[in-house]
């Protein structure tokens, strides 16, 4: 009997076998509101219709192949383009598709310029709608300027069109004119900040010498040049902050007289218009979910020795205001409304998590992958809750979650450098189901054995993106509290990195020496980190010492804009460096560019961690507190948990999507595991769902064998230990775990969740007992999330 149903329970969950799934949410854009889609899986020649959208515009379409495939969505008998995504085997993605209905809407009038024709939402006729009234459907460049920013924001056609206030380019090159465009991104990595610095990169213009002056252009005097934002003409050189350039356009000759007297060249400022700003959160969307991804602006940097005249002098000097057109007023005021609203743009970026899938033992009786302790994600979270800024999808890892928190005080054997206990709870979102915990506890390092010797170096980003004060002034103060603990006998050497790389301090143990050099560090300049990264291996390895701690401490936003930025090429060189005994800790600061993805890959290449600083706590509980972080007792550490597939009909491992393994990788001691410090606790969860039928369940029966491998720090061969659950053991409550894990579910959206809300999920939390202060804080910021704080 028990034999028979294990075939039967094989066959029906047969679909979780080979293929991968998606977990697609499909809004109307830019109303946010769900959308009745029909989603089709397009072939060679035909297509395979896949699934409809629900109420909540959520569709999973699942069995399908792995690799990159196309869907085309249906609205109302209409395509509405296709996408393409990337499907990973027995993982699911979820992701946020916008669709502008009005889309199909817009034409091009007898005129050659943009309406939102019938059939549009917002409009009708060739019109729409303005306070109420039919208003014409012309738009340009010039009606946006002074457009208010509350009706802006629902013209939902407007972001997929360029609108511009001429019919033609401003200065024609067909016409014999010359010059050159700098482009946004061009201008973001430029170090110079002004118009007219930058416009003196292009060749055939030259710097004057007083920089509240214009640039010489063809050998003219300044004011022989003519300058223009947005297709408006102003009197002066224009002053645009720089992260309101979307580019700058300089011609330098055969102008047409048409444009004005001028003798020397055209400068033309394009701004970043508001719709530029709306298109980048609708793509950010798209990757992190229906959410909002605003932030707060962040700190006023420090003040940067600039030409910039001071504003008293300028209040001496009185000059003459000259009169404003209604024209230059509205390209001011847009250009300062943009000026305030670009920094609450979030560019933080993480990697596109593909959620695991329920899968049958029947088929894939074991799960295999790599143990790790980095705990950025719920650091990161927290600054997001506490900014009220609401939280990306993939910036919650539930993983570093789940191991942010303490559960249950592990023993470890005097003869051993890491147990396990497993544990079963029930689970608060699915009564179906339960959960089973896999608790890892490394030994605490010995009082009566002495501390490896350190030999560290510093790698800090010093570039011009680490000026704010939750940044380098933070990085100081929490790499000088850490220096000033350590052994007289450690050794520091700092590697510093902006548009260039240099060593700022060769490696000494005078703790002096290394409290100057960090105290001397400013920022400036552009971002070259992996020529940083580089410079720190060949300073370590010039230095290295078999005897001692080796490790690089990476202390950066993670923005990389100059040499190798791409996390590919970050991989394949760090990936070249692991196994030569040098260790590397990613330290991230700041929000706004965070690069989460780059700092990850960094980590889990140089065989290390990766933590996210928002405080001098957190830095002190990071370097000081918790030695093991810098400090390794065990490496390429793995388990493999095989289910009985007589005993589970389906088990998902939540988290640890970066981290799997194929079952044979478990005792290939080639295939690279995770790395555990000196009091490391670390802990996997499970939903598992079991068959409950007495005739068939005996008390020793065995749910799950848990294995566990690894290599002492310094050992060449591996210790496996195995750890078997039973039917017989008790299932507890584990009401913090289910709270922990729940949080994370209800912030990433999970299809796996049971649509657990944010209230069940408060009520539930309430049984809580917490038995530290982060316990409390967990409690605080679920009903800091419950009550809308975050922006949602």
């Amino acid at each position: 009997m028990k034999y028979l149903l294990t075939l039967l329970i094989g066959f029906s969950l047969s679909c979780y076998a080979q293929d991968g799934a998606l977990n697609l949410t499909i809004l109307n854009n830019p109303t946010l509101g769900p959308l009745e889609m029909s989603v089709f899986l397009k072939g060679d020649s035909t297509n395979t219709w896949v699934g409809v959208t629900d109420e909540y515009g959520q569709v999973i379409t699942k069995n399908l192949p792995q690799g990159m495939q196309t869907l085309q969505f249906v609205y109302l008998g209409k395509e509405y383009g296709t996408r393409d995504f990337f499907v990973q085997e027995r993982q699911l993605l979820s992701t946020t598709v916008l669709i502008d209905t009005v889309l199909a809407g817009i034409q091009v009038n007898q005129y050659g310029k943009y309406e939102i024709g019938a059939g549009g939402e917002v409009g009708t006729s060739g019109g729409i709608w303005v306070d109420g009234n039919l208003s014409v459907a012309t738009i340009t460049r010039y009606d946006i300027a002074r457009m208010p920013v509350s009706f802006a924001a629902e013209v939902q056609s407007i972001q997929e069109v360029s609108i511009v206030s001429y019919k033609t380019p401003l200065i024609s090159k067909d016409g014999g004119a010359s010059g050159t465009a700098i482009s946004r991104d061009e201008i973001r990595q430029m170090p110079t900040r002004s118009v007219s610095q930058i416009a003196g990169t292009v060749g055939g213009v030259q710097m004057n010498e007083d920089s509240e002056m214009g640039p010489n252009i063809r050998g003219a005097r300044s004011d022989g040049s003519i300058y223009f934002i947005d297709g408006v003409r102003v009197r002066s050189m224009p002053v645009v902050p720089q992260t309101s350039m979307n580019q700058i356009t300089v011609w330098t000759g055969g102008v047409p007289a048409k444009y004005g007297d001028f003798t020397g060249g055209v400068i033309s400022v394009e701004s970043i218009s508001y719709f530029d700003l709306y298109r980048a959160w609708k793509s950010d969307q798209i990757r992190s979910g229906p959410y909002f991804t605003y932030s707060e602006p962040e700190p006023e940097p420090e003040p940067i020795e600039e030409s910039v005249p001071d504003v008293a002098e300028v209040e001496i000097v009185e000059p003459v205001e000259l009169e404003l057109t209604p024209e230059e007023i509205a390209a001011k005021e847009r250009t300062e409304f943009i000026a305030s609203l670009e920094p609450r743009i979030t560019a933080d970026r993480f990697h596109p998590i593909y959620e695991n899938m329920f899968l049958s033992p029947s088929e894939h009786p074991n799960s295999t992958f790599g143990l790790d302790v980095d705990r950025a994600s719920w650091t990161y979270v927290q600054n997001c809750i506490d900014r009220n800024v609401a939280v990306q999808r993939d910036a919650v890892k539930m993983e570093e979650m789940i191991n942010a928190f303490n559960y249950r005080n592990v023993e470890v054997p005097k003869d051993e450098l890491l147990h396990v206990n497993v544990v079963r709870s029930e689970c608060m979102w699915n009564e179906n189901s339960e959960l089973l915990s896999v608790h890892l506890k490394a030994m605490d390092l010995p009082k009566d054995l002495p501390r490896k010797t350190h030999n560290f170096v510093f790698l800090v980003d010093v570039s011009g993106s680490m000026s704010s004060a939750n940044k380098l002034p933070l990085l100081k103060a929490g790499l000088t509290e850490f220096v000033k603990t350590l052994k007289d006998d450690d050794v520091v050497s700092i590697v510093t990195y902006a548009g260039h790389v240099g060593v700022a301090l060769e490696p000494t143990s005078d703790k002096q020496k290394i409290l100057n050099a960090l105290n001397n560090l400013s920022s400036g300049g552009s971002t070259n980190g992996m020529g940083g990264v580089q410079k720190a291996y060949e300073l370590a390895e010039a230095n290295l010492d078999t005897t001692k701690n080796n490790r690089i401490i990476l202390c950066t936003d993670g923005d990389f804009n100059v040499g190798i930025s791409s996390t590919s090429e970050l991989e394949a060189y760090i990936s070249e460096k692991r196994g030569c005994g040098i260790y590397l800790t990613a330290l991230g600061f700041g929000m706004g560019n965070y690069r989460n993805d780059i700092l990850e890959s960094l980590a889990d290449r140089g065989d290390g961690n990766h933590f996210y600083i928002n405080s001098l706590d957190e830095s002190r509980k990071v370097l000081v507190e918790q030695v093991g972080n810098l400090l390794n007792i065990a490496r390429d550490v793995k388990l493999d948990v095989e289910f009985d597939s007589t005993m589970v009909t389906s088990y998902r491992l939540i988290g640890y999507e970066n981290r799997m393994l194929q079952p044979e990788d478990f005792v290939d001691d080639t295939k690279d595991g995770g790395e555990i410090g000196y009091s490391h606790e670390v802990v996997a969860v499970y939903e598992i769902q079991r068959i409950h039928d007495s005739l068939l369940v005996e008390n020793e029966d065995r749910i799950a064998n848990v294995r566990l491998r690894y290599k002492p720090y310094e050992a060449k061969s591996s210790i496996e230990r195995t750890y078997p659950v039973y039917c017989k053991d008790a299932i507890e409550r584990g009401r913090k775990l289910n709270t922990v894990v729940g949080f994370g579910l209800v912030m990433r959206g999970s299809a796996y969740s049971n649509r657990l809300t944010i209230e069940e999920l408060y009520n539930f939390s309430l049984l809580v007992k917490p038995q530290n202060d982060n316990d409390k804080r967990l409690l605080q910021l679920i009903e800091a999330y419950k009550n809308g704080q975050v922006g949602i």
